[in-house]
């Protein structure tokens, strides 16, 4: 595992990167990370579920929904 401090510097380039970004540009390289929280739904919503201890339907309508539609 690499180190925090090297962690740090690779978040900070990774922020500066993505800064530079367009908002559709940002939207479109999510895409995918949306589409693979989809495919996990059910999987997502019952951690959610089981580590909040929110109804499994308000887990996905307000955390896992939520997120795939924002992008």
């Amino acid at each position: 595992m690499t180190d925090p401090t090297r962690q740090l510097e690779i978040a900070r380039a990774g922020q500066h990167d993505w800064g530079r970004l367009s908002p559709t540009a940002r939207a479109e390289a999510l895409r995918p990370l949306a589409a693979a929280i989809g495919k996990r739904l059910d999987d997502i919503a019952d951690l959610i579920a089981d580590e909040n201890g929110k109804p499994r339907a308000e887990a996905i309508a307000h955390e896992v929904l939520a997120a795939v539609q924002l992008v």
